[in-house]
């Protein structure tokens, strides 16, 4: 958890938003941490989008894509 913590600072501070949104969403699916032991984890709008572009998929017809 703190290596996440030091990178999810370190591209914070280098000002690269897709590569720390990356690494948050690796962080959220790989570790799934609460908002205790990860207070920031409570903001996951890549993880919240994934889950539901994942239920939009589940609902479409089989064969169906995009």
């Amino acid at each position: 958890m703190a290596g996440y913590r030091d990178v999810l600072r370190g591209w914070r501070g280098l000002g690269l938003a897709f590569d720390e949104a990356m690494a948050a969403l690796d962080l959220a699916l790989l570790l799934a941490p609460t908002e205790r032991e990860l207070p920031e984890a409570a903001a996951r709008p890549l993880d919240e989008r994934l889950d539901a572009a994942t239920a939009i998929a589940a609902r479409a017809p089989s064969g169906v894509t995009g």
